[in-house]
C-alpha cells in the first residue's frame, strides 16, 4: 500500500493510549519552540497523520523563508538542536528529521530517526536521514521520508542504523562507525 493511503487511515487520536521511549523529547530534541509548535497543530484534532505531516513541513518553510540554507556539514545537518536549526535557517534531511520528530512526540506519537546512505552514489557525502512512524493501527514501524513529496523513501536509500535522538549518532560518529 502507498505510504499516503497508510497514512490518511491513521488519526492523531488513534495516539491517545501509546506508551513507547520514542515520545521522550530529549537531547537535541528539547527546547523545541512552543510558538513553532502550536502553528504545527492541525485545527482539527483527529487530523489524519498525512495532513499533519503535511502542515509541519508548511510551517518549517513558512519559518524559515527564502532564506533557508543547506546544512554546511553533517555534524550540522544532525547535532544541532531544533531552536538552533530553526534559527539559522537550515534544511536538510537530517534537520528537518529532527523538526519533524520533536513535534510529532511533542504530539505524543513515537518516532525513530533513521540514518542511511544511497546506493550507488559516487558522491562521498551520500548520507541521507528519515523517519520511522509508528502505526497504532498495526502496530508496526512506518518509513516516512520527510523529504519526499509523497512521504516515500527515496529507491536507493538504504538504512544503517535507527536512533532514538541524533544524540545516539552522535556518540557513533565520534567512534567513527557511522
Amino acid at each position: 500500500m502507498k505510504i499516503i493511503k497508510i497514512l490518511k487511515k491513521i488519526h492523531l487520536n488513534d495516539y491517545a493510549s501509546i506508551k513507547s521511549p520514542y515520545i521522550e523529547i530529549f537531547g537535541l530534541m528539547k527546547g523545541i519552540p512552543e510558538k513553532f509548535y502550536k502553528e504545527c497543530l492541525p485545527l482539527n484534532s483527529n487530523s489524519d497523520l498525512e495532513n499533519f505531516l503535511r502542515k509541519i513541513n508548511f510551517v518549517i518553510y513558512k519559518n524559515v523563508g527564502k532564506k533557508k540554507r543547506n546544512a554546511k556539514s553533517f555534524e550540522e545537518s544532525r547535532f544541532l538542536t531544533v531552536k538552533e536549526i530553526l534559527r539559522r535557517k537550515i534544511i536538510s534531511c537530517g534537520s528537518k528529521v529532527s523538526i519533524f520528530a520533536a513535534v510529532l512526540r511533542k504530539k505524543g506519537i513515537p518516532v525513530k530517526l533513521v540514518h542511511g546512505r544511497f546506493h550507488g552514489s559516487k558522491k562521498t557525502d551520500n548520507r541521507h536521514a528519515w523517519l520511522k512512524i509508528y502505526n497504532p493501527l498495526n502496530r508496526k514501524w512506518i518509513i516516512v521520508d520527510v523529504t519526499q513529496k509523497n512521504f516515500s523513501l527515496h529507491p536507493k536509500a538504504y538504512q544503517l542504523k535507527d536512533y532514538q535522538d541524533w544524540g545516539e549518532l552522535k556518540k557513533d560518529y565520534k567512534k567513527g562507525d557511522w
